[in-house]
């Protein structure tokens, strides 16, 4: 039985996104020829974890129903079982008085700190 070389399968894999700018065999055939390589292993040979992150970010133009709106989406996102991790709250506020104006600005951030382990 072949030994199946470690390394050169990492070169199997980069080869598939970087090109070297000479023709090659197309990715397709990259592909099915790096998958036989492994075609005699059993499941119980290796192990596969896949993790997946997904990001979004919602801006509301700022208007006078923006805090509502994002009330509201807040709200339909707990609905739908996401977990509140951080929240930053602003307050301004401006003081007039004869010739002298003060502003404040205060910023609240809450966040959830990591579970112990006992």
């Amino acid at each position: 039985m072949e030994k199946k070389e470690r390394g050169r399968e990492l070169g199997c894999v980069s080869d598939l996104f970087i090109s070297s700018g000479e023709e090659e065999e197309v990715p397709d055939e990259k592909l099915l020829a790096f998958k036989g390589t492994y075609a005699d292993q059993t499941e119980d040979d290796f192990e596969v974890e896949e993790t997946v992150s997904v990001r979004k970010r919602i801006t509301y133009p700022a208007s006078e129903k923006a805090q509502e709106n994002i009330r509201r989406c807040l709200y339909e996102h707990l609905k739908d079982d996401y977990t509140i991790n951080r929240i930053e709250l602003v307050k301004s506020s401006e003081i007039l008085k004869l010739r002298n104006m003060k502003s404040k600005k205060e910023e609240i951030v809450i966040t959830l700190s990591p579970a112990e382990s006992h």
